[in-house]
């Protein structure tokens, strides 16, 4: 969705919070599938910056973000942004040693019925791309594709043999 600046509201940091998309468990109920899309998230991760807070050890990730409230389809942008655990494992794996690279990502968060869960929801996410690799893995990729080409073919193996 492109929007102009008028429509594009700031925030200091981008959560799932700030952004209120938590669920209503009525209509998470009513829900195809007791599945809600809650909003879109993405951007460009520059550096992740691991912190603790009353909830636990978290990471916020600095670069360029945007998200679209689904409901209304309300556009959000900041510079920094803190995402659901799960999410954020994903993206910080990205990074690799050095906690600084440029890391794209798309995501789609929504949020499902679960009876055990002390909400009675749980978040999940659906990547819209890949995120994308650091580049010393793609570099590692490319060297094992091209080492690879020089190997000889599989032989199949004769008869009587394991």
């Amino acid at each position: 969705m492109a929007a102009n600046a008028k429509e594009v509201e700031r925030l200091r940091k981008i959560t799932l919070g700030t952004l209120k998309v938590q669920p209503d468990i009525e209509e998470l109920m009513k829900a195809a599938g007791k599945r809600l899309d809650l909003c879109d998230i993405y951007g460009v991760a520059r550096k992740a910056t691991p912190g603790t807070s009353d909830y636990g050890a978290f990471v916020s990730f600095l670069g360029a973000f945007r998200a679209v409230r689904l409901s209304d389809k309300q556009v959000f942008e900041s510079s920094k942004i803190i995402l659901p655990k799960f999410i954020e494992e994903e993206l910080f794996g990205a990074f690799g040693e050095g906690m600084s690279g440029n890391v794209e990502f798309a995501f789609r968060v929504s949020a499902k019925y679960d009876k055990d869960a002390a909400t009675k929801y749980v978040y999940d996410m659906k990547s819209l791309v890949p995120v994308a690799e650091n580049a010393q893995l793609t570099a590692l990729l490319g060297k094992v594709k091209e080492a690879a080409k020089a190997l000889p073919a599989p032989q199949a193996p004769k008869a009587g043999e394991a």
